[in-house]
């Protein structure tokens, strides 16, 4: 049996296992695949594996031990990939395929989160083809007024693992961009993302990066070719494995209460009212809309203790980083029902909206937000 792993640190937080487990089966090949937490680095590590997948904080490290060196190494400047004794490198073209992903393009000016070597490979990469790079870490100290630019890319750990609930820079800053790239997956959406959908920036995490570098790795140890159809296979396998439940979003007056209740579902807003004793419009009127999201995050956290299936989510509980990192682990599900339909079904019960001009003003507000948002779709007729 082959024997294949990762080798890194705190890497709990990995889908590399999920992935070549997936693979493994869906090509039947015999083998196994282990995430290698270690604190040194040694040879004979490297020779106990057929195959190894190098992440932090070893890419630059291994190239220390006995292996010959592949031109991917070169062109990338560190190894994430090691087979038959040779260290490669698929970082780069992963990163490619990602920034097409998005449609990445005509970038004069980056701002990269990060001095490690994934940093380091993107800014090599950008420099020559005659794009300005500003490095922001801990090692350098970057003026605010130097962070602007049409790409910003987070290739530092903030907002993965133990750093899941930073943000390396703030809002302010990050609407500065056209662009916002976070090289960490999980979670799915982290405080830089969210920033990034708030404020209808074109965004996206590593999730495609880590895929598509692993089929190469996995090709590469199998001699196998596989098609990029299997990128979209393995992000939806993934989806399947890992969330737990669907949540709904979406305007006042939607349907989502409806629709909970008929996949027998949850409904927040109604878990706030029997929490409280009190109608959501008397809640916004005691303790106003601050108070209200206050008790919002304690009742939500209740609900995903119990890890139900279907959520039903008030109109503004996703703006609320808080609840996102609840919600984590569900699927966000936008009910995009017509501003015309909408309007139709106004009642005198919503705490922001008494007439017909709140309810369009509010749609305009929320309506992208909510496009933003969603990793999943539905279509309501």
């Amino acid at each position: 049996m082959k024997k294949f792993g990762l080798v890194g640190q705190n890497i709990k937080y990995s889908y590399s296992k999920d992935i070549h487990e997936f693979l493994r089966d869906y090509y039947k090949i015999n083998l196994t695949y282990d995430l290698i937490n270690v604190e040194q680095l040694d040879q004979r590590l490297i020779d106990s594996y057929d195959g190894l997948n190098i992440t932090t904080p070893y890419k630059e490290k291994v190239l220390d031990l006995d292996l010959k060196i592949d031109k991917t190494v070169l062109n990338a400047g560190c190894c994430n990939t090691i087979h038959q004794k040779t260290a490669f490198n698929y970082d780069l073209e992963a990163f490619l395929y990602l920034l097409g992903v998005i449609k990445c393009s005509h970038i004069k000016r980056c701002v990269i989160i990060g001095s490690g070597a994934c940093s380091t490979m993107i800014k090599n990469y950008f420099e020559k083809q005659g794009i300005d790079v500003v490095i922001l870490s801990r090692k350098y100290e970057t003026e605010e007024s130097l962070i602007y630019g049409d790409a910003l890319i987070n290739a530092s750990l903030i907002g993965q693992g133990i750093y899941e609930n930073d943000a390396a820079i703030k809002e302010h800053l990050v609407i500065k961009f056209k662009y916002v790239i976070d090289l960490n997956y999980n979670p799915n959406i982290n405080k830089l993302i969210m920033y990034a959908k708030k404020n209808n920036i074109t965004n996206i995490n590593g999730i495609y990066m880590l895929i598509y570098q692993a089929l190469k790795a996995f090709s590469l140890w199998n001699d196998i070719e596989f098609d990029i159809s299997m990128i979209d296979k393995i992000k939806m396998h993934l989806d399947n494995i890992k969330l737990i439940g669907t949540c709904y979003i979406g305007m006042p007056y939607a349907g989502k209460t409806t629709l909970i209740n008929k996949l027998g579902g949850i409904d927040l807003d109604d878990s706030i009212t029997n929490y409280t004793q009190k109608t959501i419009k008397d809640i916004f009127k005691d303790v106003g809309e601050p108070g209200f999201r206050n008790i919002e995050s304690k009742v939500l956290s209740k609900i995903i203790d119990k890890k139900p299936k279907y959520i039903s989510l008030g109109g503004g509980t996703i703006l609320n980083f808080n609840n996102l990192m609840l919600l984590k682990n569900y699927k966000i599900i936008y009910l995009d029902t017509p501003i015309c339909e909408l309007i139709t079904r106004i009642d005198s019960n919503r705490p922001l909206i008494s007439n017909e001009n709140d309810l369009i003003k509010l749609y305009e507000q929320r309506d992208i937000i909510y496009k933003n948002f969603q990793n999943s779709y539905i279509y309501i007729k």
